[in-house]
């Protein structure tokens, strides 16, 4: 382990299909993180945002559970704006921030990477957990939740493979390297695999 990369402050962002298990490795890195260093870390969890706008009941909650609750993706400078107002109340540069599932959109991607410059994590990293399809299905049909039906699945991945997967290959024309995590193996293995691939 290097401790310098352990101590040092640095800024993920993760990416994976549904099922990928990316909220529970986030969890695993961030608890990791803390035991090794004193260093303040800020979690930017898009999803749990959203779902604090929800709970609010105005109208824009009301407008953001409609759209995604026909599993449709928000309007690209939507989640910029939480993202920022987030990033600006809680960030500063000496902070180890995780990011987990705040890119959907080419407007997104670059409002995050220009984000970064902002505010001094330029060498921002990039973990990608892959998943197969068949893993996803059966993972997620595990799950047991109403919405969660071989049809429906089928659609997110397709609309995953879609929207997501060319930003991959644009935060590459931004210079940055994708760090792809096997993601069918189990949870400590996957843990491990990420903490190797990012020296810590």
């Amino acid at each position: 382990m290097n401790d310098n990369d352990t101590n040092r402050a640095r800024s993920f962002l993760f990416f994976g299909p549904s099922g990928a298990g990316k909220g529970t490795q986030v969890k695993l890195l961030e608890d990791y993180l803390k035991s090794k260093s004193d260093r303040e870390i800020v979690k930017l969890d898009m999803g749990a945002r959203l779902r604090e706008v929800v709970q609010e009941g105005r109208y824009a909650g009301r407008k953001i559970d409609s759209i995604i609750s026909q599993g449709q993706f928000l309007p690209g400078t939507v989640p910029v704006y939480f993202m920022y107002d987030f990033l600006i109340e809680n960030f500063r540069p000496e902070m180890t921030l995780l990011a987990d599932g705040v890119v959907r959109s080419a407007v997104q991607a670059q409002a995050f990477h220009e984000a970064m410059y902002f505010f001094e994590h330029e060498d921002y990293e990039i973990i990608f957990i892959n998943l197969s399809d068949e893993s996803i299905t059966k993972r997620l049909l595990g799950r047991g939740r109403n919405d969660d039906t071989p049809e429906g699945i089928k659609k997110r991945i397709e609309q995953y493979k879609d929207q997501v997967y060319p930003l991959l290959d644009l935060f590459r024309s931004f210079g940055k390297e994708i760090i792809e995590i096997d993601g069918e193996p189990d949870i400590d293995t996957v843990h491990k695999s990420i903490l190797k691939a990012l020296n810590i």
